[in-house]
């Protein structure tokens, strides 16, 4: 983990920001009283209902990386999950870069292309819960300043695809790899060699990036990987909702989970130290508290989500990673790389 970094002050100040906004005037009796009205019944309900989300998100990736026949369902599970369990923990969303090490090393694909389909996965993370966040404030919650997050959020990643697409259908590189080389063919022998092998390499490194996009083109895979997308941000929806009902008292629905949902995913753009700690918890109790749920019960709601979450993610990615013999030497290695490319 690299200290020196700039992004782990930010992510230290904004997580301390949130965390004394959360605590400041924060009545601990009413929140542990909260949690001795839990039913733990309703909560082993929810442990299926999630894992139920993450197989989506494999069929998911499974389709994004054009469905191939040797990308099986419970092999990407398990990539997912070791990805997931790197994210929570570990800066600089390491578990994606992971994630693309090991498909390619378990699938012999380029690691670069299926690195760009995670790319992509988060950019129709975000068109879906924007979609659901849209339909969230139309029909059930209006607020100006919910507009406004709705509005930031659909620049970002409507422009993040509209650049994709437009990269995949209109870039031509091997014209400019071309000329940038008949450019180097003026110097001297000792400089056109380097050059060239330098421009060799970048530009297969950006082919393969760009190959990882092919599922726009594809109508198919690209509309089953929405479909999926969807189903998965739904039964997340659910999985909240099951949380919020095991707390007795409450009769909050369907939309105060699907808001709560939508901010505890965007939350995760906020710069935070591990496991997010501070946006997250802050995102349920703008989302509960639109529905009147006090913020000692959104906390307890939000710790107990994300207990289960994190529980879940760890025991399954600690399998995956028995299961693959991949030991911490392996992935400090991919660490200390992606450090000095930050460098």
């Amino acid at each position: 983990m690299n200290f020196k970094s700039k992004k782990f002050y930010i992510g230290i100040f904004f997580s301390a920001l949130l965390i004394y906004l959360i605590i400041h005037q924060l009545d601990f009796s009413e929140m542990a009283a909260t949690f001795k009205k839990c039913n733990p019944k309703m909560l082993l309900l929810a442990v299926p209902v999630y894992f139920l989300s993450y197989i989506t998100r494999a069929v998911r990736w499974k389709y994004l990386m054009m469905d191939k026949e040797n990308y099986k369902v419970p092999t990407l599970m398990g990539i997912i999950f070791i990805g997931y369990i790197l994210n929570s923990f570990l800066p600089a969303r390491i578990g994606d870069f992971y994630r693309a090490y090991l498909a390619g090393e378990k699938f012999g694909t380029s690691k670069v292309t299926v690195f760009s389909s995670i790319v992509l996965e988060r950019i129709l993370d975000g068109i879906v819960v924007l979609s659901m966040l849209l339909l969230s404030i139309l029909f059930f919650f209006h607020q100006p300043w919910m507009y406004k997050l709705a509005f930031s959020v659909a620049a970002l990643f409507g422009g993040s695809f509209i650049l994709v697409y437009c990269l995949f259908k209109y870039s031509n590189t091997d014209v400019l790899a071309q000329k940038l080389k008949n450019f180097c063919l003026k110097y001297p022998k000792i400089f056109k060699e380097k050059f060239i092998n330098f421009l060799d390499n970048i530009h297969k490194h950006i082919k393969s990036f760009i190959t990882g996009f092919e599922v726009v083109n594809s109508p198919k895979n690209l509309s089953i990987s929405l479909l999926a997308t969807a189903c998965g941000w739904t039964v997340e929806t659910f999985f909240i909702l099951i949380i919020i009902h095991s707390f007795s008292g409450l009769s909050i629905g369907f939309p105060a989970a699907l808001l709560t949902m939508c901010l505890g995913v965007f939350s995760a753009l906020i710069p935070s130290v591990s496991v997010h700690a501070g946006p997250y918890q802050y995102a349920f109790i703008l989302g509960l508290g639109a529905y009147g749920v006090s913020k000692e019960i959104a906390i307890t709601i939000a710790l107990t989500t994300q207990f289960l979450m994190i529980s879940f993610i760890v025991i399954c990615g600690l399998i995956a990673l028995v299961r693959y013999h991949i030991g911490f030497d392996n992935i400090k290695d991919v660490e200390t790389k992606l450090d000095k490319t930050e460098n």
